[in-house]
């Protein structure tokens, strides 16, 4: 945080918009800043997790896909089988989630950026 961010995030709007230094202006267009910056970096945090479940579910299907006790025979092989549904539900969890961060989090959070871009140039 540079040292003028530090000054304003201490100076509040109301105690300086009319004072002698006129200064709210500049205590609004800091925040706004600092706010934008903390969008930025959610998105990027939300993108990456998504990324990381995505890549996680995807190696855990195949994961899944390994042979296992293909040896074994009666219960223990059923047994055998139901970890790698296990392995299998879980990948789709992951592969799942990723598409819901995706989807309600990080492209309405990329929206909202968006639309304030363009808020921020018409001013």
């Amino acid at each position: 945080m540079t040292a003028n961010a530090q000054l304003l995030s201490s100076v509040h709007f109301a105690d300086n918009f009319w004072g002698k230094e006129e200064n709210g202006v500049d205590v609004l267009a800091e925040k706004m800043r600092g706010s934008k910056q903390t969008c930025d970096e959610l998105r990027r945090i939300f993108m990456t997790r998504a990324q990381i479940e995505e890549d996680y579910g995807e190696r855990l299907l195949k994961l899944a896909q390994y042979p296992l006790g293909q040896a074994e025979l009666g219960t223990f092989s059923e047994s055998l089988a139901q970890i790698q549904l296990a392995i299998e539900t879980t990948a789709r969890s992951h592969l799942d989630l990723s598409q819901q961060i995706s989807l309600h989090i990080e492209n309405p959070l990329s929206q909202f950026v968006d639309e304030q871009r363009d808020v921020w140039k018409a001013v």
